[in-house]
């Protein structure tokens, strides 16, 4: 009897040992491996919120007659099913992701990229927000993520980073440069060209409609530069060239009203005061070019890291044609069809 109770115990033991063993390995089920891209891993999870993402998408492509059928996904259409269109979609944007994650840690930027991590990330980053928002602190940007919010915003900071990294590799001469520039010289033409002064200050102030006559009144005197900031130290002077090739007016659009107005004023012309945001600016416009062509060193900046950018995505396309990509077709489609059915 003492025997049995041992044996009993052993193997109860044993079948423990096994469990927490396969726990460790497979982990709980969100988090288990359905892909592997290379060296990187795609969970279930995961593959599950991508296939999601494009459910819509790929309906629009079908009409209502073939959406409503009840085995829509995997009835063949065309000489394809539904099923086979969104997991090649799917599969497609988990290579570009996990290659972009190899190349980053190649290139050392610490940025961890997989599910569980940005998962931990994402409650983190959260839990921080609303201890702001708690508190009346500003944070900027969404009050609290979703996971496929903060998925897809990390990985577009992570190509951010891999391909400023890479441009190391990619130096340019500015003889190639040139020789560039000269053979795609027309591509840089441009049908109006000016030369403005700008005067720019707050326009919040009190008076400011008297300040801005001022200001008006001397740039158009034709003060000089200097003479000008002597004069009204809280105004920014600044000369700028625009041109309809390059407006200046930023990432954001904030100044496209700077160079409308610029590109419709006459040599010497100084136009009425106007508001962009807060701030109110008076420009006169010094030259005027029509038909010009922008400089080699107005353009060398742009040229090299449009041509690095070029080559950095082809150096990304080829070894995402050459990632090794394993998983298990039937039970990837079964995880699929989870989501859409």
């Amino acid at each position: 009897m003492k025997k049995t109770t041992k044996i009993i115990i052993l193997i109860t033991i044993f079948l423990l040992i096994v469990l927490m063993v396969s726990l460790i390995f497979t982990g709980s089920k969100e988090y288990r491996p359905v892909m592997k891209i290379n060296n990187e891993k795609v969970v279930e999870e995961e593959y599950k919120m991508i296939i999601n993402k494009y459910q819509a998408n790929v309906k629009n492509n079908y009409n209502n007659e073939e959406i409503n059928r009840k085995d829509f996904w995997t009835t063949n259409i065309n000489g394809e099913t539904p099923l086979n269109v969104i997991m090649n979609l799917a599969e497609e944007e988990l290579v570009r992701k996990k290659i972009l994650s190899e190349l980053a840690k190649s290139n050392d930027i610490n940025i961890e990229t997989d599910y569980k991590s940005l998962k931990e990330m994402m409650s983190d980053e959260n839990k921080r927000r609303n201890l702001e928002d708690a508190s009346n602190e500003m944070a900027f940007g969404l009050s609290s993520y979703k996971i496929e919010e903060f998925y897809q915003y990390i990985y577009y900071n992570l190509e951010g980073k891999v391909k400023e990294s890479l441009k190391k590799d990619k130096e340019i001469s500015d003889e190639e440069l040139e020789k560039i520039y000269e053979y795609n010289k027309s591509k840089y033409r441009y049908d109006i060209g000016v030369k403005m002064l700008i005067g720019e200050f707050n326009g919040e102030e009190n008076n400011v409609e008297t300040f801005s006559q001022n200001v008006f009144n001397e740039i158009k005197s034709e003060k000089s530069i200097d003479d000008l900031r002597a004069k009204f130290p809280e105004v920014n002077f600044y000369e700028l060239e625009m041109n309809s090739f390059n407006t200046q007016e930023g990432k954001s659009g904030i100044y496209r009203l700077r160079w409308e107005i610029a590109s419709n004023m006459k040599k010497n012309e100084v136009c009425k005061p106007f508001k962009i945001g807060e701030n109110v600016l008076v420009m006169k416009c010094i030259e005027k070019v029509k038909n010009g062509v922008q400089s080699f060193e107005e353009v060398k900046g742009v040229l090299k890291s449009q041509i690095q950018d070029i080559e950095i995505e082809n150096d990304i396309k080829q070894k995402i044609e050459d990632a090794k990509v394993d998983y298990e077709k039937v039970k990837l489609e079964k995880i699929a069809l989870e989501v859409l059915q």
